[in-house]
């Protein structure tokens, strides 16, 4: 055996450093010869979206280093799962008039059998989601789809339907998305939508229900599937919405909740670090939550919190760092102690979730461009986020990738692509931009109009705001203002607003108008922008966002006036009043958490107002929730920031 090379060695200490970790969060299956090793059975394997292979390929394009690539039947959204030497992925024809259950030969490519089967209603379409989007999942003897309509069925090895249970009708404006999950004998679904949301589990011999538990559910729908993992010997399964919970999936039980995600989540859960890490956009949330809880663990168990920056459809990634990846390309990096290790950024946007294996990371775009990023410069001695490769293919890819044997496979909208080993040096693909004038760039995006039916639409409409976005013209940020406030399709308004906060002081005004905005995400990041470039002008609109009925709002303008408050803004004696009064409310944990850390920052500032900040951190101390506590009791220690004896107060001076 050759002797292993540093990047292998440094694999191999990882995955051992971590074996007990990832351990934990493999899906539990019935006792019996049945094994998943080799195989990629579930949406992104057991949910961890980890593997184990060797010599995986980095360079790759529509022609290169690819082993097969077969058109699909229909269309579809739901990720490639495969075990032997089959792969399977469901679609759909005619706008939903039939749904497909594919099996293709990993070898070649070629589609061994299709079964085609009927809804039983007429459902609605949205595009982004369509009507496959649920990935299936295996045991190796039968293979378990879900759709909105015919429901959840199972089939054997060569297509036969064993049986099916319809689940709707659901009242979905983005369909149904969440996958199906195998525990013991058991095959368990997630149901949230407007009406009577539920989880329940089904036997997968026969179809028959174990148990069904009501869910509450916001109207939009969830989408992210659930986790199965195991806390102090006993499993749970875990599940992302409004509410983040874990039941008994023996039993359906709730075992404990968590508040504070946003009110539409689509990522799932991932477990690592001893907690379950819970993610939620559009500009939402991160929570680090520790799973040993009974009931509510909002308060008592939340061990890590970010107020900003989560995904909105992309799920994050244990790999070795926690990825928190975003829909528009920035990649942020937390070590096991939740610090911000590396901070990275492509131009792009994106859907599908990462994975992770042989040191990389694989990142596929809604464009058809994969990222491969190095897992090795993120773990040096002073990390980064190195992007190895960007391979593009043909087609729309908002499903996540499955690797066996040393291959990728990679799915469209219209195709599947194996992808083999590569035979090319490692070298970083330029990708040319598009560029214009204004008139012809406008022009563009209003020819494509067409987006509500048609992603590949919106993905142009979606480049051309990016493109205009560059430009320097007096017509550009009225554009992009216009955009962001009247653009029907979110992730087009969302990076519009985005890019008016990337222009700079010329926005100012326009990200201004957006502060009433009715949509809570477009608020969140006028306020984050205008933070960032510390308009003092902005404070009354943030003040007034303080009452907004979006906790994330209010959390986001106590971050934005704690970064004006460092100014010689004469609106800091209201600052500082704001964030005692929401320390001394009964606000969620994570405006308290920022109006903590507010205080924190502004700590030097801070004269006359000083007796009733102690006082207020004196409250937090005593509170319910143990990480505020330890940090209000950090601020009021004698090193602290807050001394509990001031100095006004030894020298008997007036607060």
């Amino acid at each position: 055996m050759s002797p292993l090379t540093s990047q292998e060695n440094y694999v191999v200490r990882w995955i051992l450093a971590h074996a007990v970790t990832f351990g934990l969060v493999f899906s539990i299956v019935a006792a019996d010869d049945r094994t998943d090793a080799g195989n990629w059975p579930a949406w992104r394997r057991d949910g961890t979206g980890i593997s184990d292979e060797k010599n995986l390929p980095v360079n790759w394009s529509e022609t290169e280093n690819v082993v097969w690539r077969t058109p699909l039947p229909g269309e579809g959204n739901s990720s490639p799962i495969i075990w032997g030497n089959r792969v399977f992925v469901t679609a759909a024809l005619n706008e939903g008039a039939k749904r497909l259950v594919l099996c293709l030969d990993t070898q070649s490519g070629k589609i061994l059998w299709k079964t085609e089967l009927l809804p039983d209603i007429k459902t609605l379409l949205y595009p982004k989601t369509g009507f496959a989007a649920p990935t299936p999942t295996t045991d190796g003897r039968r293979v378990f789809a879900f759709f909105d309509s015919p429901g959840l069925l199972a089939l054997d090895m060569q297509g036969n339907v064993v049986w099916k249970r319809a689940l709707g009708p659901f009242k979905a404006p983005y369909n149904m998305g969440t996958s199906t999950v195998l525990y013991k004998d058991m095959v368990i679904q997630s149901c949230d939508h407007n009406g009577n949301a539920f989880i329940a589990a089904f036997r997968q011999n026969d179809g028959s229900e174990c148990w069904r538990i009501p869910r509450k559910s916001s109207g939009f729908g969830h989408f992210g599937t659930p986790m199965l993992i195991q806390v102090q010997g006993k499993p749970q399964l875990v599940v992302n919405g409004e509410l983040v919970v874990a039941y008994d999936p023996d039993t359906g039980k709730e075992l404990w909740s968590c508040r504070g995600m946003k009110v539409c989540v689509g990522p799932s859960t991932v477990f690592g670090h001893g907690l379950v890490y819970a993610s939620s956009g559009r500009i939402g949330p991160v929570m680090g939550i520790d799973p040993s809880g009974l009931g509510d663990v909002t308060e008592t168990h939340v061990r890590m919190h970010l107020t900003t920056g989560g995904p909105y459809v992309p799920t994050p990634l244990l790999y070795p760092h926690l990825m928190v990846p975003g829909d528009n390309g920035r990649m942020l990096f937390y070590g096991a102690n939740h610090e911000l290790v590396a901070d990275g950024q492509v131009r792009d946007h994106f859907s599908s979730s990462p994975i992770g294996g042989d040191g990389k990371i694989y990142w596929c775009s809604e464009r058809g461009k994969t990222y491969v990023i190095d897992v090795a410069a993120l773990t040096a001695t002073s990390p980064t986020v190195k992007v190895l490769a960007v391979n593009q293919i043909k087609g729309v890819c908002l499903a996540s990738p499955a690797v066996v044997g040393s291959r990728l496979f990679i799915r469209t909208l219209e195709a599947l692509y194996c992808i083999g080993k590569d035979r090319a040096p490692v070298v970083a693909q330029k990708t040319q931009a598009l560029t214009g004038t204004f008139a012809e760039l406008r022009k563009r995006f209003d020819d494509h109009k067409a987006f509500w039916q048609n992603e590949v639409e919106a993905q142009i409409r979606l480049e051309t705001v990016e493109a205009i976005a560059k430009l320097d013209g007096p017509e550009v940020i009225p554009f992009l203002l216009h955009v962001a406030v009247k653009e029907p399709h979110w992730d087009i308004c969302e990076e519009a607003a985005k890019c008016l906060g990337r222009k700079g002081p010329p926005a100012i005004d326009a990200l201004m108008t957006l502060l009433p905005d009715s949509r809570p995400f477009i608020r969140t990041i006028a306020i984050n922008e205008l933070g960032r470039m510390k308009v003092a002008k902005a404070v009354p609109g943030m003040l007034k966002a303080l009452s907004d009925k979006e906790q994330l709002v209010r959390s986001a303008s106590l971050q934005a006036l704690t970064r004006i408050g460092l100014t010689d803004t004469p609106d800091f004696p209201q600052i500082v009043t704001v964030m005692i009064a929401a320390l001394a409310t009964t606000e969620e944990p994570v405006v308290r958490q920022s109006a903590l850390e507010g205080l924190a920052v502004l700590g030097s500032k801070v004269t006359n107002q000083r007796r009733e900040v102690i006082e207020a951190l004196t409250a937090v101390e005593k509170g319910p929730n143990p990480g505020l506590a330890q940090k209000a009791r950090q601020m009021l220690s004698p090193v602290g920031i807050y001394g509990r004896e001031s100095h006004s107060e030894k020298r008997g001076a007036s607060p």
